[in-house]
């Protein structure tokens, strides 16, 4: 799946954006745990319209993961 999500999020697709993004901010897929590969990511997705990419990225900066902690950024993106 890592790859084609790879693939898919090189040729735009927010939702491949967004799965590769969770298997970056996990580390599954024999990727490293990366919460700032994951940031760019679900950034990308975000950008598309994705709700999951919105959402993911307001979960990394609710905790603080791979950015600085930041509650009115978090909500933004959950709330959208």
């Amino acid at each position: 799946a890592r790859d084609w999500f790879k693939l898919a999020a090189n040729h735009g697709d927010g939702l491949a954006q967004c799965n590769l993004g969770v298997l970056y901010a996990q580390g599954l897929a024999r990727l490293p745990q990366d919460y700032i590969a994951a940031h760019n990511l679900y950034q990308l997705s975000a950008k598309q319209g994705c709700k999951d990419g919105m959402y993911n990225l307001g979960l990394l900066h609710a905790k603080g993961l791979g950015v600085r902690r930041d509650i009115l950024i978090a909500h933004s993106h959950i709330a959208a």
